[in-house]
């Protein structure tokens, strides 16, 4: 249990209001933007495969006792546009609670020069915790190269009693930086940097709000809440599938600190994670592929790491 900083109740239903209205302003820019994926930047004489759409199911277990499942779809037009989303959902053993995340995308073919996207994803832990994050891409699709920059807009919220209607918000803006490259025979690589800026505290009246741990396994899982990330990845195509290995750091935002909760653990506390990775696609026949992914996780502000082994089935169409 700790104290944080906490807006007036004459601030509350103003700020219902904003919330109600938050979210739909969200879909409804995807919605425009899924409009916008109409228009082509592609050279008409281009051969191009026929498309394909994919759905997905997937399974994952972690060395913490906790349990990933997840549904993804992606959709893809005769004119290579792609629709999609996801449903996704984390349930731990211990008292870090469970997280369900829900995502929307939409974007142009990647099989273009120019290729613009765009994703709503909300991430929330049992009534305690939720971010929302609009992001948009824009891509550049050489033959042996690939850059995109995703700037990204997010508003994380602790709420404060069980109907959610009292609620604090930290509100951050970011980017991530791409790139990859494949054009040395069936071999390729990828780097990746994010960095996110986030709002100042409110130095208000203080109300107690509780569970350290689930505040920070969902600075884990969602990429809002880190302060930086930087990944590399290499991979290799092969006729049976593909193979790559990765490995990534990240720092994540303090909450603690931004709080001024002096009583808590990680107040003191730089947090960061370090990921190694690998994972591999078996080819099954025409329409279905097998993935299988390893990752082992240190984390600076705990003695035990985390060792996780995940599995995908994909259907595609």
């Amino acid at each position: 249990m700790f104290t944080i900083p906490v807006i007036q109740n004459a601030q509350y239903d103003k700020n219902i209001d904003f919330w109600v209205t938050r979210t739909s302003s969200r879909l409804l820019l995807i919605f425009i933007l899924s409009l916008l994926t109409s228009f082509s930047f592609a050279i008409e004489d281009e051969a191009k495969p026929a498309p394909s759409s994919t759905f997905l199911i997937g399974a994952g277990y972690s060395s913490d006792e906790s349990r990933d499942y997840a549904l993804a779809i992606d959709l893809e037009f005769s004119t290579f546009q792609h629709i999609g989303g996801s449903l996704s959902t984390s349930k731990s053993s211990d008292d870090g609670g469970s997280f369900n995340n829900f995502s929307l995308f939409t974007s142009t073919s990647a099989y273009e020069k120019y290729s613009i996207g765009a994703e709503y994803n909300r991430t929330d832990s049992t009534d305690e915790i939720e971010t929302e994050t609009f992001s948009s891409d824009l891509n550049l699709n050489l033959e042996n190269w690939q850059l995109s920059i995703t700037p990204q807009l997010s508003t994380i919220s602790f709420f404060l009693d069980l109907n959610r209607l009292k609620y604090l918000n930290i509100n951050s803006k970011g980017f991530n930086i791409s790139g990859g490259f494949f054009g040395l025979d069936n071999y390729y690589f990828f780097a990746n940097y994010a960095k996110n800026f986030f709002s100042d505290s409110p130095l208000q009246d203080s109300l107690n709000i509780s569970n350290e741990n689930a505040i920070t396994n969902f600075s884990e899982k969602t990429s809002s809440l880190q302060d930086h990330f930087f990944s590399l990845t290499a991979g290799r195509f092969f006729s049976w599938g593909s193979i790559d290995i990765s490995w990534s750091y990240a720092e994540i935002f303090n909450v603690a600190r931004w709080l001024n909760a002096t009583g808590l653990t990680l107040y003191s506390q730089t947090i960061s994670t370090q990921t190694l990775s690998s994972s591999t696609s078996f080819t099954i026949n025409n329409n279905v592929s097998l993935g299988l992914s390893f990752a082992w996780q240190s984390l600076s502000h705990n003695d035990s790491d985390l060792i996780s082994i995940s599995s995908d089935l994909s259907y595609t169409w």
